[in-house]
């Protein structure tokens, strides 16, 4: 019994990698016809900025006089949405490549569910250790690595594209380039490639085994 719920395992993530990556499709393809107006009310930009608080730091104290508590305001994130009057409005140079590297996330996501979902198709076909999960891994690595850089690029993009507008009334704060984002996606990346090395030294020894049988 056991064994064949394993046996199954393989085959139900497969599909769940299959439903993820069509679904993220669809978003991205939802998400950008609504962006150019189709089947919304009008061309638009979205994204969040970053915004200095209004109140200072607060400071509270602990009871008993063992010391104090201090809460920083630092920055604030704020969802800016920004609807143009026509399509002719939007179509700038600047709106448009923020567009491009805020799809790039999602298009490398889905590539991401996709390498996953033919990862499990070659496991439910038995071939564990080969050549084609090894560059898929690696396909999956490059993704996690380069995810963080174009979620920041976007950031920094949207962030010239609202300070451009005359009278916005928000008091922008900077976009920290070194985010502690980068530094997981690095690291999560190194990981991947290390467990690619491992399919590349298991498909290695496999194909030994195989030419010694």
């Amino acid at each position: 019994m056991q064994t064949k719920i394993s046996q199954q395992v393989p085959k139900v993530l497969r599909y769940v990698f299959l439903v993820l990556t069509i679904a993220g499709s669809l978003f991205l393809a939802l998400n950008t016809a609504a962006n150019f107006g189709i089947a919304s009310d009008g061309p638009f930009l979205r994204g969040f900025v970053a915004t200095y608080n209004e109140p200072g730091p607060t400071v509270s104290h602990l009871p008993d006089g063992q010391g104090e508590l201090k809460v920083m305001n630092h920055s604030e994130k704020k969802f800016v949405l920004l609807g143009f009057s026509g399509l002719s409005a939007m179509l700038k140079v600047r709106h448009l490549f923020y567009l491009l590297n805020d799809s790039m996330s999602w298009v490398l996501a889905i590539m991401a569910l996709y390498q996953m979902y033919r990862i499990f198709y070659n496991l439910e076909q038995k071939a564990v250790f080969c050549d084609d999960n090894v560059r898929r891994i690696r396909v999956i690595a490059l993704c996690v690595l380069i995810y963080p850089f174009i979620s920041l690029e976007s950031t920094l993009q949207f962030k010239a594209i609202v300070s451009r507008i005359p009278d916005h009334g928000l008091n922008l704060a900077p976009v920290p380039v070194l985010h502690e984002s980068l530094a997981v996606g690095v690291l999560l990346s190194l990981i991947v490639f290390a467990l690619a090395e491992v399919f590349r030294t298991g498909t290695h020894l496999q194909q030994e085994q195989d030419l010694t049988i």
